[in-house]
């Protein structure tokens, strides 16, 4: 399920590729995507050992809010636009996440991982071609 401003159809495309690769077939997986901690600058997520469950954490959206004083003297403030906190969604780093996730899913815990996937810095440059944009509802727009 998606609870973000991230487009769903998009990020499904993304996350079944990376189930695939790691080896994984996603019929029957649950995954959540929702807005990161503390506002949600970065890419993290959490997992169940041995089981088809993920969650994966993305940058939020912010509002911006325009402030001026009236003549009135009276403080007034706008709502101006959506904008993203990143300016691009990154595919690379949410496959490399992705992936250290769909390890624990496959029953490896961190002592078993090699460096690159442990820490998130494994090479996903295929992902460079998944794009994601911030058009979604940010409602449950069933992922899986």
């Amino acid at each position: 399920m998606n609870k973000t401003k991230w487009n769903s159809k998009q990020l499904k495309a993304l996350i079944t590729e990376n189930i695939r690769k790691a080896g994984l077939d996603p019929v029957g997986y649950i995954v959540e995507v929702v807005t990161g901690r503390s506002g949600g600058e970065g890419y993290s997520g959490c997992a169940r050992y041995s089981r088809q469950w993920f969650r994966m954490r993305v940058p939020a959206l912010i509002i911006t809010k325009d402030c001026f004083v009236g003549s009135d003297g009276k403080t007034t403030y706008n709502e101006v636009q959506t904008k993203q906190m990143q300016t691009i969604f990154d595919s690379v780093k949410f496959s490399q996440v992705c992936q250290h996730e769909l390890a624990h899913n496959r029953g490896v815990r961190h002592g078993e991982m090699d460096a690159g996937i442990r820490y998130c810095e494994q090479d996903e440059d295929w992902a460079v071609y998944f794009e994601v944009k911030a058009d979604g509802d940010g409602e449950d727009s069933g992922l899986y």
